[in-house]
């Protein structure tokens, strides 16, 4: 059945969008943290 085939390959690829846009709200936090701190240094 390539309707199953292709709705599983749709499910993989939104985990895969949701990881790619977790990890990229996790990289803009640590990113704020250090603009923060830097900022806060000088």
């Amino acid at each position: 059945m390539p309707h199953v085939k292709a709705k599983r390959l749709r499910q993989r690829f939104r985990k895969r969008l949701e990881d790619e846009r977790a990890l990229q709200t996790r990289t803009g936090k640590i990113l704020v943290v250090l603009a923060e701190g830097l900022t806060q240094t000088h």
